[in-house]
């Protein structure tokens, strides 16, 4: 009889370690570096989310090279939202799916434009070489 009992102890706690795998939350998704997939040949963006609800944005938009804008981001359900560290709002607040290394942006203002991004390390030279921008004036976010 102690031997059942001793086994069946054993099976309940093997069975109370063993955990379902849970598929990562969105934010979870989010978190990393990306590079914008569409964005045009002189152009170029890289976005950072850290797990910490802050960003880095690296934005090339002329051949002056890129800068760097830096901020806050929130999600609550599928919709992401941000600001800039000069507490600037982003221009729109977007609809967020992440799928295949992929990360769709959707924007909930009257334009709904769709900005893609695939997961990708930023280079350290755009790192390193980013002229940081103070105030939020631009075109990204």
């Amino acid at each position: 009889m102690k031997r059942i009992i001793y086994i069946a102890i054993l099976a309940l706690t093997a069975l109370a370690g063993c955990k379902k795998d849970e598929a990562p939350s969105l934010s979870k998704k989010i978190c990393g570096e990306w590079r914008g997939s569409e964005i045009s040949a002189d152009a170029g963006i890289y976005i950072s989310f850290a797990s910490d609800g802050t960003f880095e944005l690296y934005q090339k938009l002329s051949d002056e090279g890129f800068e760097l804008r830096r901020g806050t981001w929130t999600l609550q359900g599928d919709i992401l939202s941000g600001k800039y560290n000069d507490d600037e709002p982003w221009a729109a607040s977007y609809k967020v799916t992440v799928a295949d290394k992929m990360l769709t942006l959707v924007s909930q203002n009257e334009s709904a434009e769709t900005n893609v991004y695939q997961k990708c390390e930023i280079p350290e030279y755009i790192k390193e070489s980013s002229t940081v921008v103070v105030k939020s004036y631009c075109n990204g976010l």
